[in-house]
Protein backbone atom coordinates (compact mmCIF):
# COMPACT_ATOMS: atom_id res chain seq x y z
CA UNK A 1 0.00 0.00 0.00
CA UNK A 2 0.77 3.52 -0.94
CA UNK A 3 0.50 6.61 1.62
CA UNK A 4 0.11 9.90 1.58
CA UNK A 5 1.81 13.20 2.32
CA UNK A 6 0.77 16.52 2.63
CA UNK A 7 1.72 20.16 4.51
CA UNK A 8 -0.35 20.73 7.27
CA UNK A 9 -1.06 24.47 7.57
CA UNK A 10 -3.40 24.65 10.18
CA UNK A 11 -0.99 25.30 12.38
CA UNK A 12 1.15 28.50 12.51
CA UNK A 13 4.58 26.84 11.75
CA UNK A 14 5.59 24.47 9.24
CA UNK A 15 4.41 20.91 9.57
CA UNK A 16 3.84 17.83 7.13
CA UNK A 17 0.54 15.44 7.60
CA UNK A 18 1.47 11.58 6.41
CA UNK A 19 -1.86 9.50 5.64
CA UNK A 20 -1.14 5.61 6.16
CA UNK A 21 -3.62 3.88 4.57
CA UNK A 22 -4.86 0.49 5.14
CA UNK A 23 -7.25 -2.36 3.13
CA UNK A 24 -10.02 -1.85 4.64
CA UNK A 25 -9.62 2.12 3.71
CA UNK A 26 -8.97 3.12 6.90
CA UNK A 27 -6.02 5.78 7.78
CA UNK A 28 -3.46 6.45 10.43
CA UNK A 29 -2.48 9.96 10.25
CA UNK A 30 1.41 11.55 11.96
CA UNK A 31 1.86 15.04 12.70
CA UNK A 32 5.47 16.20 11.81
CA UNK A 33 6.75 19.55 12.92
CA UNK A 34 9.79 20.66 10.56
CA UNK A 35 9.95 24.32 11.85
CA UNK A 36 8.48 25.96 15.13
CA UNK A 37 8.71 29.55 13.24
CA UNK A 38 6.13 31.18 11.72
CA UNK A 39 5.50 33.04 8.51
CA UNK A 40 5.42 32.20 4.89
CA UNK A 41 8.94 33.44 3.87
CA UNK A 42 10.10 30.00 5.18
CA UNK A 43 9.63 27.00 3.31
CA UNK A 44 10.52 23.08 3.04
CA UNK A 45 11.87 21.07 0.32
CA UNK A 46 10.30 17.66 1.15
CA UNK A 47 10.79 14.35 -0.91
CA UNK A 48 9.97 10.78 -0.22
CA UNK A 49 11.92 8.18 -1.07
CA UNK A 50 13.42 4.64 0.77
CA UNK A 51 16.85 5.57 2.44
CA UNK A 52 17.81 2.85 4.54
CA UNK A 53 16.80 -0.35 2.15
CA UNK A 54 13.95 -1.49 3.96
CA UNK A 55 11.14 -1.19 1.27
CA UNK A 56 9.33 1.45 3.16
CA UNK A 57 9.31 5.18 1.99
CA UNK A 58 11.33 7.64 4.45
CA UNK A 59 10.81 11.57 4.54
CA UNK A 60 13.77 14.14 4.00
CA UNK A 61 13.32 17.32 4.73
CA UNK A 62 15.15 20.72 3.39
CA UNK A 63 15.37 23.99 5.46
CA UNK A 64 15.31 26.26 2.05
CA UNK A 65 16.56 29.60 4.20
CA UNK A 66 19.23 27.28 6.19
CA UNK A 67 19.70 24.28 4.15
CA UNK A 68 19.99 22.02 6.63
CA UNK A 69 18.80 18.62 5.19
CA UNK A 70 17.22 16.01 7.95
CA UNK A 71 15.60 12.68 7.22
CA UNK A 72 13.41 10.70 9.14
CA UNK A 73 13.19 6.82 8.44
CA UNK A 74 9.84 5.71 8.84
CA UNK A 75 7.83 2.65 9.31
CA UNK A 76 4.52 3.05 9.20
CA UNK A 77 3.39 6.04 11.42
CA UNK A 78 6.38 5.02 13.59
CA UNK A 79 9.92 7.22 13.22
CA UNK A 80 12.38 4.43 13.82
CA UNK A 81 15.31 7.14 13.76
CA UNK A 82 15.57 10.97 12.89
CA UNK A 83 18.45 12.82 12.37
CA UNK A 84 20.08 15.89 10.44
CA UNK A 85 22.98 14.75 7.75
CA UNK A 86 25.80 17.47 7.98
CA UNK A 87 27.57 15.94 5.10
CA UNK A 88 24.98 17.16 2.49
CA UNK A 89 25.23 20.76 0.65
CA UNK A 90 23.43 23.68 2.92
CA UNK A 91 24.91 26.39 0.55
CA UNK A 92 21.35 27.59 -1.25
CA UNK A 93 22.96 27.55 -4.66
CA UNK A 94 23.42 23.64 -4.61
CA UNK A 95 19.72 22.89 -5.47
CA UNK A 96 18.42 19.24 -4.79
CA UNK A 97 17.14 17.86 -7.98
CA UNK A 98 16.13 14.16 -7.27
CA UNK A 99 16.18 11.31 -4.81
CA UNK A 100 17.39 7.57 -6.74
CA UNK A 101 19.17 4.74 -6.22
CA UNK A 102 22.60 5.52 -8.61
CA UNK A 103 24.58 2.95 -7.02
CA UNK A 104 22.30 0.19 -7.21
CA UNK A 105 22.40 -1.00 -3.14
CA UNK A 106 18.60 -0.55 -3.14
CA UNK A 107 18.85 2.83 -1.27
CA UNK A 108 17.98 6.08 -2.65
CA UNK A 109 20.65 8.90 -3.20
CA UNK A 110 20.90 12.31 -3.63
CA UNK A 111 21.80 14.40 -7.00
CA UNK A 112 22.15 18.37 -6.71
CA UNK A 113 23.10 20.91 -9.00
CA UNK A 114 24.60 24.19 -8.49
CA UNK A 115 23.29 26.91 -9.88
CA UNK A 116 26.01 29.25 -10.67
CA UNK A 117 28.28 26.33 -12.09
CA UNK A 118 25.77 24.00 -13.59
CA UNK A 119 28.44 20.95 -11.78
CA UNK A 120 26.06 18.03 -10.97
CA UNK A 121 26.71 16.06 -7.38
CA UNK A 122 25.68 12.91 -6.17
CA UNK A 123 25.76 11.96 -2.83
CA UNK A 124 25.61 7.93 -1.12
CA UNK A 125 23.25 7.51 1.55
CA UNK A 126 22.95 4.47 4.04
CA UNK A 127 19.76 5.72 6.21
CA UNK A 128 20.93 8.80 8.30
CA UNK A 129 24.89 7.87 7.07
CA UNK A 130 26.69 9.78 3.79
CA UNK A 131 29.41 7.61 2.30
CA UNK A 132 31.86 10.89 1.84
CA UNK A 133 34.47 8.61 -0.06
CA UNK A 134 31.72 7.88 -2.68
CA UNK A 135 29.89 11.33 -2.73
CA UNK A 136 30.81 14.50 -5.01
CA UNK A 137 30.97 16.17 -8.25
CA UNK A 138 30.08 13.87 -11.19
CA UNK A 139 31.84 14.82 -15.05
CA UNK A 140 28.60 15.21 -16.33
CA UNK A 141 28.72 18.63 -18.47
CA UNK A 142 27.97 21.38 -16.28
CA UNK A 143 26.85 23.27 -19.12
CA UNK A 144 24.23 26.36 -17.81
CA UNK A 145 22.13 25.18 -20.62
CA UNK A 146 21.53 21.83 -19.92
CA UNK A 147 18.33 20.71 -18.17
CA UNK A 148 17.63 17.55 -15.56
CA UNK A 149 14.97 15.01 -17.68
CA UNK A 150 15.07 12.07 -15.59
CA UNK A 151 17.04 9.98 -13.63
CA UNK A 152 15.30 6.56 -14.52
CA UNK A 153 17.23 3.64 -15.13
CA UNK A 154 18.21 3.53 -19.15
CA UNK A 155 20.54 0.69 -19.46
CA UNK A 156 18.47 -1.97 -17.24
CA UNK A 157 21.75 -2.07 -14.57
CA UNK A 158 19.66 -1.42 -11.78
CA UNK A 159 21.29 2.44 -11.54
CA UNK A 160 19.89 5.38 -11.87
CA UNK A 161 21.28 7.03 -14.46
CA UNK A 162 21.46 10.93 -15.61
CA UNK A 163 19.10 12.03 -18.64
CA UNK A 164 19.39 15.24 -19.86
CA UNK A 165 18.61 17.79 -22.53
CA UNK A 166 20.14 21.70 -24.39
CA UNK A 167 17.39 24.06 -23.66
CA UNK A 168 18.64 25.73 -26.94
CA UNK A 169 19.49 23.20 -29.43
CA UNK A 170 17.16 20.86 -27.46
CA UNK A 171 19.86 17.75 -28.05
CA UNK A 172 19.56 14.63 -25.66
CA UNK A 173 22.64 13.50 -23.62
CA UNK A 174 23.02 10.53 -21.29
CA UNK A 175 25.12 9.76 -18.63
CA UNK A 176 25.14 6.53 -17.69
CA UNK A 177 25.99 5.79 -13.73
CA UNK A 178 27.31 4.10 -11.23
CA UNK A 179 27.26 6.50 -7.65
CA UNK A 180 28.89 9.37 -8.58
CA UNK A 181 30.87 8.05 -11.39
CA UNK A 182 29.92 8.07 -15.18
CA UNK A 183 30.56 5.32 -16.61
CA UNK A 184 29.79 6.17 -20.10
CA UNK A 185 28.53 9.23 -22.22
CA UNK A 186 26.20 9.20 -25.30
CA UNK A 187 23.97 11.80 -26.96
CA UNK A 188 20.90 9.98 -27.68
CA UNK A 189 21.51 9.52 -31.15
CA UNK A 190 17.92 9.04 -32.94
CA UNK A 191 15.33 11.22 -30.74
CA UNK A 192 14.40 14.35 -32.31
CA UNK A 193 15.60 17.83 -31.55
CA UNK A 194 12.83 19.37 -33.07
CA UNK A 195 10.77 21.84 -30.56
CA UNK A 196 7.30 20.22 -32.38
CA UNK A 197 8.13 17.44 -31.00
CA UNK A 198 7.84 17.64 -26.58
CA UNK A 199 8.68 15.01 -24.05
CA UNK A 200 5.51 14.21 -22.14
CA UNK A 201 6.62 11.23 -19.75
CA UNK A 202 9.60 8.75 -19.12
CA UNK A 203 8.39 4.92 -18.12
CA UNK A 204 9.11 1.09 -19.43
CA UNK A 205 6.65 1.66 -22.22
CA UNK A 206 7.61 -1.85 -23.35
CA UNK A 207 8.75 -3.73 -20.12
CA UNK A 208 12.51 -4.82 -20.95
CA UNK A 209 13.33 -3.18 -17.81
CA UNK A 210 14.54 0.15 -19.09
CA UNK A 211 12.99 3.37 -18.99
CA UNK A 212 11.60 4.89 -22.24
CA UNK A 213 10.70 7.98 -23.87
CA UNK A 214 7.01 9.10 -24.28
CA UNK A 215 6.89 12.32 -26.40
CA UNK A 216 3.79 14.20 -28.59
CA UNK A 217 3.55 16.76 -31.56
CA UNK A 218 3.19 20.09 -30.47
CA UNK A 219 0.51 20.58 -33.62
CA UNK A 220 -1.18 17.31 -34.49
CA UNK A 221 -1.37 15.96 -30.81
CA UNK A 222 0.40 12.49 -32.21
CA UNK A 223 2.13 10.27 -29.69
CA UNK A 224 5.57 8.77 -30.07
CA UNK A 225 7.30 6.14 -27.56
CA UNK A 226 11.02 5.89 -27.96
CA UNK A 227 12.33 2.58 -26.16
CA UNK A 228 15.62 3.09 -25.39
CA UNK A 229 18.24 0.88 -24.57
CA UNK A 230 21.01 3.07 -22.97
CA UNK A 231 21.56 5.67 -25.46
CA UNK A 232 20.48 3.71 -28.07
CA UNK A 233 16.67 4.38 -29.79
CA UNK A 234 15.56 0.59 -30.67
CA UNK A 235 13.83 -0.04 -34.20
CA UNK A 236 11.00 -1.04 -32.65
CA UNK A 237 10.09 2.85 -31.55
CA UNK A 238 7.07 4.41 -32.70
CA UNK A 239 3.56 5.96 -33.00
CA UNK A 240 1.32 5.09 -29.72
CA UNK A 241 -2.11 4.69 -30.32
CA UNK A 242 -3.05 7.48 -27.35
CA UNK A 243 -6.01 10.19 -28.90
CA UNK A 244 -4.12 12.18 -30.30
CA UNK A 245 -7.29 15.14 -29.69
CA UNK A 246 -5.01 17.95 -28.69
CA UNK A 247 -7.72 19.17 -25.87
CA UNK A 248 -6.44 16.22 -24.01
CA UNK A 249 -3.45 16.32 -21.82
CA UNK A 250 -1.21 13.83 -20.51
CA UNK A 251 -2.00 13.84 -16.26
CA UNK A 252 -0.08 10.62 -15.58
CA UNK A 253 1.50 7.87 -17.08
CA UNK A 254 1.64 4.70 -14.68
CA UNK A 255 0.15 1.38 -14.65
CA UNK A 256 -3.42 1.06 -13.95
CA UNK A 257 -4.62 -2.55 -14.73
CA UNK A 258 -1.59 -4.22 -13.19
CA UNK A 259 -0.61 -5.73 -16.53
CA UNK A 260 3.11 -4.25 -16.16
CA UNK A 261 2.85 -1.69 -18.95
CA UNK A 262 2.25 1.91 -18.18
CA UNK A 263 -1.14 3.51 -19.37
CA UNK A 264 -2.10 7.12 -19.88
CA UNK A 265 -4.44 9.34 -18.18
CA UNK A 266 -5.46 12.56 -20.21
CA UNK A 267 -7.73 15.39 -19.20
CA UNK A 268 -9.73 17.90 -20.94
CA UNK A 269 -8.97 21.10 -18.98
CA UNK A 270 -11.87 22.97 -19.85
CA UNK A 271 -14.32 20.70 -19.05
CA UNK A 272 -12.40 18.45 -16.18
CA UNK A 273 -13.14 14.97 -18.41
CA UNK A 274 -10.59 11.76 -18.29
CA UNK A 275 -9.82 9.63 -20.34
CA UNK A 276 -8.15 6.08 -18.89
CA UNK A 277 -5.95 4.72 -22.10
CA UNK A 278 -5.40 1.07 -21.61
CA UNK A 279 -1.17 0.34 -23.44
CA UNK A 280 0.67 -2.43 -24.76
CA UNK A 281 3.47 -1.74 -26.22
CA UNK A 282 2.64 0.18 -29.40
CA UNK A 283 -1.17 -0.52 -29.12
CA UNK A 284 -4.13 0.51 -27.10
CA UNK A 285 -6.29 -1.66 -25.39
CA UNK A 286 -9.64 -2.45 -25.60
CA UNK A 287 -11.82 -0.81 -22.08
CA UNK A 288 -10.14 2.04 -22.42
CA UNK A 289 -12.45 5.04 -22.45
CA UNK A 290 -13.86 7.99 -19.99
CA UNK A 291 -15.08 7.31 -16.34
CA UNK A 292 -18.22 7.66 -15.74
CA UNK A 293 -18.32 10.82 -13.07
CA UNK A 294 -19.41 13.78 -12.83
CA UNK A 295 -16.78 16.14 -14.36
CA UNK A 296 -15.69 19.60 -13.61
CA UNK A 297 -12.72 21.76 -14.39
CA UNK A 298 -12.83 22.20 -10.84
CA UNK A 299 -11.67 18.58 -10.30
CA UNK A 300 -8.48 18.27 -10.47
CA UNK A 301 -5.91 15.08 -10.72
CA UNK A 302 -3.39 15.09 -8.20
CA UNK A 303 -1.81 11.55 -8.05
CA UNK A 304 -2.34 8.11 -8.16
CA UNK A 305 -1.02 5.40 -5.24
CA UNK A 306 -2.08 1.92 -4.64
CA UNK A 307 -3.82 3.47 -0.95
CA UNK A 308 -5.56 0.01 -0.20
CA UNK A 309 -3.24 -2.65 -1.07
CA UNK A 310 -4.98 -4.14 -3.75
CA UNK A 311 -2.60 -3.85 -6.57
CA UNK A 312 -4.54 -1.69 -8.36
CA UNK A 313 -3.97 2.47 -8.00
CA UNK A 314 -6.35 4.64 -6.62
CA UNK A 315 -6.49 8.25 -8.37
CA UNK A 316 -6.48 11.14 -5.85
CA UNK A 317 -8.07 14.26 -6.93
CA UNK A 318 -9.37 17.57 -5.63
CA UNK A 319 -12.03 20.05 -6.59
CA UNK A 320 -10.80 22.74 -4.47
CA UNK A 321 -12.31 21.65 -1.11
CA UNK A 322 -11.80 18.24 -0.58
CA UNK A 323 -9.88 15.21 -1.27
CA UNK A 324 -11.26 12.25 -3.51
CA UNK A 325 -10.00 9.00 -4.78
CA UNK A 326 -11.38 7.05 -7.44
CA UNK A 327 -11.06 3.68 -8.23
CA UNK A 328 -11.63 3.34 -12.21
CA UNK A 329 -11.02 -0.12 -12.92
CA UNK A 330 -15.09 -0.50 -13.87
CA UNK A 331 -15.12 2.58 -16.14
CA UNK A 332 -18.48 2.17 -16.38
CA UNK A 333 -19.04 2.63 -11.91
CA UNK A 334 -16.30 3.92 -10.52
CA UNK A 335 -15.35 3.92 -6.88
CA UNK A 336 -15.11 7.07 -4.82
CA UNK A 337 -13.57 7.24 -1.77
CA UNK A 338 -13.24 10.73 0.21
CA UNK A 339 -10.26 11.33 2.33
CA UNK A 340 -10.20 11.89 5.59
CA UNK A 341 -8.53 15.02 6.04
CA UNK A 342 -8.76 18.78 5.48
CA UNK A 343 -9.15 20.80 2.53
CA UNK A 344 -6.46 20.95 -0.04
CA UNK A 345 -6.51 24.83 1.23
CA UNK A 346 -5.05 23.46 4.78
CA UNK A 347 -3.42 19.99 3.67
CA UNK A 348 -2.15 20.44 0.31
CA UNK A 349 -0.05 17.09 -1.14
CA UNK A 350 3.43 16.84 -0.98
CA UNK A 351 5.13 16.36 -4.72
CA UNK A 352 8.29 16.35 -6.48
CA UNK A 353 9.28 19.76 -8.48
CA UNK A 354 7.09 18.90 -11.86
CA UNK A 355 10.07 18.47 -14.47
CA UNK A 356 11.08 20.83 -17.04
CA UNK A 357 9.28 18.81 -20.13
CA UNK A 358 6.25 19.26 -18.52
CA UNK A 359 6.07 22.73 -19.63
CA UNK A 360 7.14 22.60 -23.60
CA UNK A 361 10.21 24.19 -25.24
CA UNK A 362 11.68 27.16 -25.71
CA UNK A 363 10.12 29.92 -27.55
CA UNK A 364 11.03 33.48 -28.95
CA UNK A 365 8.39 35.86 -28.54
CA UNK A 366 6.92 36.97 -32.31
CA UNK A 367 6.19 40.77 -30.86
CA UNK A 368 5.73 42.59 -27.72
CA UNK A 369 2.25 43.88 -29.06
CA UNK A 370 -0.39 40.90 -28.38
CA UNK A 371 0.28 37.24 -26.63
CA UNK A 372 2.71 35.91 -28.57
CA UNK A 373 4.82 38.04 -26.46
CA UNK A 374 4.99 35.83 -24.00
CA UNK A 375 8.19 33.49 -23.76
CA UNK A 376 7.57 29.44 -23.21
CA UNK A 377 9.49 28.56 -20.28
CA UNK A 378 10.77 25.29 -19.85
CA UNK A 379 10.72 25.18 -16.16
CA UNK A 380 8.84 24.52 -13.10
CA UNK A 381 7.36 27.73 -10.73
CA UNK A 382 7.81 27.50 -7.15
CA UNK A 383 5.81 29.11 -4.03
CA UNK A 384 7.32 32.75 -2.89
CA UNK A 385 8.96 30.42 -0.01
CA UNK A 386 10.71 28.38 -2.38
CA UNK A 387 8.66 25.20 -2.47
CA UNK A 388 7.37 23.44 -5.08
CA UNK A 389 4.19 24.00 -6.76
CA UNK A 390 2.44 20.60 -7.77
CA UNK A 391 0.80 20.65 -11.40
CA UNK A 392 -2.76 20.33 -10.82
CA UNK A 393 -1.86 23.43 -8.32
CA UNK A 394 -0.92 25.15 -11.63
CA UNK A 395 -3.66 25.04 -13.55
CA UNK A 396 -6.60 27.28 -13.55
CA UNK A 397 -4.35 30.22 -13.13
CA UNK A 398 -4.36 32.76 -16.75
CA UNK A 399 -2.58 36.27 -17.29
CA UNK A 400 -2.23 38.13 -19.95
CA UNK A 401 0.26 41.03 -21.68
CA UNK A 402 -0.60 44.47 -20.92
CA UNK A 403 -0.09 47.29 -22.82
CA UNK A 404 2.19 47.54 -26.43
CA UNK A 405 4.84 49.23 -25.13
CA UNK A 406 5.94 48.29 -21.92
CA UNK A 407 8.48 50.27 -20.19
CA UNK A 408 8.98 48.41 -16.84
CA UNK A 409 9.10 44.74 -15.54
CA UNK A 410 7.39 43.68 -12.35
CA UNK A 411 8.52 40.78 -10.33
CA UNK A 412 6.11 38.04 -9.88
CA UNK A 413 5.42 36.34 -6.48
CA UNK A 414 3.14 33.06 -6.37
CA UNK A 415 0.74 32.42 -3.52
CA UNK A 416 -1.47 29.39 -2.79
CA UNK A 417 -4.09 30.68 -5.74
CA UNK A 418 -4.36 34.34 -4.09
CA UNK A 419 -5.21 37.29 -6.71
CA UNK A 420 -1.26 38.19 -6.21
CA UNK A 421 -0.45 34.77 -8.73
CA UNK A 422 1.39 35.62 -11.84
CA UNK A 423 0.91 32.28 -13.44
CA UNK A 424 -0.02 31.63 -17.02
CA UNK A 425 -2.16 28.10 -17.36
CA UNK A 426 0.38 26.26 -19.10
CA UNK A 427 -1.74 22.67 -19.35
CA UNK A 428 -4.05 24.33 -21.53
CA UNK A 429 -3.62 23.89 -25.35
CA UNK A 430 -2.90 26.74 -27.01
CA UNK A 431 -2.13 29.04 -24.26
CA UNK A 432 1.45 30.69 -23.57
CA UNK A 433 3.40 30.42 -20.37
CA UNK A 434 6.07 31.74 -18.98
CA UNK A 435 8.54 31.46 -15.75
CA UNK A 436 8.22 33.95 -12.78
CA UNK A 437 10.74 36.14 -12.12
CA UNK A 438 12.52 34.02 -9.74
CA UNK A 439 15.45 30.97 -9.75
CA UNK A 440 13.95 27.96 -11.09
CA UNK A 441 14.13 24.37 -8.96
CA UNK A 442 17.60 23.75 -10.71
CA UNK A 443 19.35 27.26 -9.80
CA UNK A 444 18.85 29.07 -12.93
CA UNK A 445 16.65 32.32 -13.55
CA UNK A 446 14.43 33.56 -16.09
CA UNK A 447 12.34 36.69 -16.56
CA UNK A 448 9.33 37.29 -18.67
CA UNK A 449 10.18 40.20 -21.54
CA UNK A 450 7.07 42.10 -20.94
CA UNK A 451 5.05 44.06 -18.15
CA UNK A 452 2.27 41.69 -16.60
CA UNK A 453 -0.62 42.39 -14.81
CA UNK A 454 -2.94 39.77 -12.86
CA UNK A 455 -6.07 38.25 -14.40
CA UNK A 456 -7.74 34.99 -12.87
CA UNK A 457 -10.48 33.09 -13.55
Amino acid sequence: MEDLLFRDRTHNDHRLRLVINSADRSTRQLGIVLGKSSGPDRGFDVRSADFNGDGRSDILTRDLVSGITRIRLMNGVKTLAAGRLAELPENPAVVLITAADFNGDGRADLLYRHRDTGVWSVFTLDGLSVDRAASGATRAGAWEQSRWVSSADFNGDGRADLLVRNSQTLKWMLYLMDGKNVRKSTRLVGAPVSPVWQLQAVADMNRDGRADLLLRHRDNGAWRSLFLDGGRVLESSGNIAINRNPAYQLQLLTDLNADGFPDALLRRPDSGRWQVQYLMNLARLGGSGSPSLAYSPKMRIADVADQDGDGYPEILTTNGSKWTSYDVRNLNAPIATALKIGSPSQFPVVCDPPNYYQFGTPAKPASASNRSAFLTWITPVTRENGEALCAHELAGYHIYYKGSSPKTSFAAHIADGQADSWLLDHLQPNRYSFRILSYDYQGFFSKSSSTLFKSIY
